[in-house]
């Protein structure tokens, strides 16, 4: 169990690198760095060499854009390292180490000795091989921003091979509708280990029919009755697996149906183009590209973002890990979500996120199809550290009536197809618990009396690690601060409640989850 108290950035030792220094393009805090480095274990390398005072003739260009200097290794020749910050949203690392690491430790170690002490940088002039390979990365820049005003070639796709794909999907969505109907037929208690390994046989067929969407939640489903069923085995109550069975029926059902729909409008446009109007597309298992996403229309202008919370869910039907954070628009108050995947067997090549603690400034940004809250994507970003006021613009965004909250969630949750991660930001006007020992929940309430459990989402639906047990330990920080929460419906009770994420205060936040 864990949470975080994020402290002023206004006190000593946590501020931009350098300040009062000629910073030049150069502004990075300790944060920014953490969320460079490929993993933990190249983060606490780079700070041991700061430590140990690995590094030597530490120096940085009279215009303030780059960083280099030598760090010493194990063999007799030192490290060359740098980092150019010529573009500030996109920095280039560079050393003379064999790692296959990017960045590489030396060069992490740089970038810690900068923020710690800017003015061991003496300003010289730039080695020869950096200011060479430095001339070719603003040579191909100048070309990609000459090109970047050219229309572009449409791309061409293969109608073809496009037809005979949909023509495929739709066979597949029309045996899939008759296996769920059979199912509802024969009823879930009649289901136990043979029908589940059964329907596990049956979303293989859908991923050979290019529905991988559909194939993963079937493969939940068959999880979920597998589970069910062995519990029922042991004496165990089956009726929270059910439920979440039901839940995934309605979800295959919708899935059949707005797919039979939507591809066969696909396969009656002449250009075969995926819709953006929903998330069906994603759901069938089409895989947007940046440029696809901005072609669309789905393109949105630069932006600063907050992250609010984070959190790593290990999905074991998919066998993935998927690297979740919420985020909060500090321009016009909307939520987004930022995802990375990492399967279990690529996890040691795709570099993990973590927990961003600065205020991401982005030259611009898609969203996927989709309910609110959208996922969001950019490709570079510049961190800042946050202020008073930009905490003052998501407290100014919560909610104080629960009413009209509760209500718009529950619509949303109707949707079969709804939104992956349904949250708000509630400021209650009361938290208290309920009940006493083991058996207490908190609640909080709103000016007109109405209550809404916290309580730990089921794991089996988002993954997310619980934090209604560090409850009591947050304290005095649950006063007058909203809540960022999840919601999810309780399976007994069929309740609203939500799992409590981050309280946001004057000048900090308190993640349960990070």
């Amino acid at each position: 169990m864990r949470f975080r108290v994020e402290t002023d950035w206004a006190c000593p030792g946590r501020g931009v690198a350098g300040e009062g220094a000629n910073l030049g393009m150069i502004a990075i805090d300790e944060n920014g760095i953490d969320a460079m480095a490929p993993n933990a274990s190249a983060t606490k390398n780079g700070r041991k060499l700061v430590s140990g005072g690995k590094f030597f003739e530490l120096q940085t260009t009279g215009d303030g854009t780059i960083l280099f200097g030598k760090c010493k290794g194990s063999g007799a020749n030192p490290y060359s390292c740098s980092f150019d910050f010529v573009d500030p949203g996109k920095p280039v690392s560079r050393c003379s180490c064999p790692s296959r690491q990017f960045p590489c430790k030396h060069c992490l170690g740089l970038l810690y000795a900068w923020i710690q002490d800017s003015g061991a940088f003496k300003v010289a002039e730039l080695p020869a091989d950096i200011a060479e390979k430095r001339a070719r990365a603003v040579k191909r820049a100048a070309k990609k921003a000459a090109s970047a005003g050219e229309p572009k070639a449409p791309r061409k796709p293969n109608l073809s091979a496009l037809r005979k794909k949909l023509a495929a999907q739709l066979g597949a969505l029309d045996l899939l509708g008759q296996l769920l109907e059979d199912m509802l037929n024969q009823g879930l208690g009649a289901h136990g280990q043979r029908e589940a390994a059964a329907l596990a046989d049956q979303a293989a067929r859908l991923r050979a029919s290019y529905l991988p969407g559909a194939e993963l939640a079937l493969l939940r489903l068959s999880a979920t009755i597998a589970g069910a069923s062995a519990a029922r085995q042991r004496g165990g109550n089956d009726g929270a697996m059910f439920f979440d069975a039901m839940d995934e029926l309605a979800r295959l059902e919708a899935l059949a149906r707005r797919g039979r729909e939507y591809l066969a409008a696909r396969s009656e446009d002449p250009d075969l183009k995926p819709e953006t109007g929903t998330d069906i597309a994603a759901w069938l298992g089409h895989a947007w590209r940046f440029d696809e996403l901005q072609d669309a229309g789905l393109g949105e202008p630069a932006a600063e973002f907050l992250q609010l919370a984070f959190f790593i869910r290990d999905d074991r039907v998919k066998r993935e890990f998927a690297d979740t954070g919420i985020w909060f628009h500090l321009g016009d108050a909307r939520m987004f979500y930022t995802e990375t995947l990492r399967p279990y067997r690529a996890v040691g090549h795709i570099k993990g996120e973590d927990s961003f603690f600065s205020v991401a400034t982005v030259p611009g940004f898609v969203r996927y199809p989709g309910e609110a809250p959208a996922r969001a994507r950019w490709q570079a970003m510049v961190p800042r550290p946050p202020s008073r006021e930009d905490f003052s613009k998501v407290r100014s965004a919560a909610a104080t009536d629960f009413a009209p909250v509760s209500k718009a969630i529950r619509a949303s949750m109707k949707l079969p197809l709804g939104p992956r991660f349904p949250t708000a930001l509630l400021l209650p006007e009361k938290i208290g618990r309920i009940g006493s020992g083991i058996d207490a929940r908190y609640v909080i309430e709103d000016a007109a009396g109405i209550r809404i459990e916290l309580a730990n989402a089921p794991e089996q639906l988002h993954g997310i690690p619980p934090t209604c047990q560090l409850m009591p330990l947050v304290g005095d920080h649950l006063a007058g601060a909203p809540l960022l929460c999840l919601f999810h419906l309780d399976f007994e009770t069929l309740r609203l409640t939500a799992q409590p994420l981050t309280f946001v205060h004057e000048n900090t936040l308190t993640r349960l989850a990070y």
